[in-house]
C-alpha cells in the first residue's frame, strides 16, 4: 500500500514537473530568455545566487527548522527533514560529513523512510533514483 502510495506520487509529480517544464520552454521562447527556474535550481537558490550543493545545504541549515533521525543503519548516518521547504539532507556512513540534499520531498514520503523497518531498503527503493527529488544545482 505505501510503495503503491508512492508510486502514484511519483507519476503525479512527473506529470506536472514536464507540463511546468514545456510551459516554461514556451515562455522561454516567447520571451527569448529562460528564466532562473528553468536553470534547474529551485527557488530561493535562484534568486539568492546559489549555484553549488555545499551553498545549498549551508542555507537550508540555518533558513529552515529540522528533524534528525539516526537510523540503525549500515548504509545511512543520519537524516534529516526541513519540512517548510521539503529539503532532506542523508548523511551515508561512508561520507558522514558530506550529506546529500534532496528537494520536493512530501512529508509523507519523510513519515514513511523515518518509520520504515530498513532504512536501506527503503533508501534503495524509494529514495535512490527517484529523480523527482534531486536537487539539480551546477556541482
Amino acid at each position: 500500500m505505501v510503495m503503491e502510495k508512492h508510486k502514484m506520487i511519483k507519476s503525479f509529480q512527473t506529470k506536472i514537473i514536464n507540463c511546468s517544464f514545456l510551459w516554461l520552454l514556451s515562455l522561454s521562447l516567447i520571451t527569448g530568455s529562460l528564466l532562473p527556474s528553468c536553470k534547474g535550481a529551485p527557488e530561493p537558490f535562484a534568486s539568492e545566487g546559489i549555484t553549488t550543493y555545499a551553498e545549498a545545504t549551508k542555507w537550508v541549515q540555518k533558513n529552515y527548522r529540522k528533524e534528525t533521525v539516526t537510523p540503525d543503519s549500515s548504509l545511512i548516518h543520519k537524516m534529516v527533514y526541513f519540512p517548510e521547504g521539503e529539503f532532506m539532507l542523508i548523511h551515508f556512513q561512508s561520507s558522514k560529513r558530506k550529506g546529500y540534499l534532496y528537494h520536493r520531498v512530501p512529508k509523507s514520503l519523510w513519515t514513511d523512510f523515518k518509520n520504515a523497518p530498513s532504512a536501506n531498503r527503503f533508501y534503495e527503493s524509494e529514495i535512490k533514483g527517484n529523480k523527482s527529488t534531486h536537487l539539480k544545482l551546477k556541482k
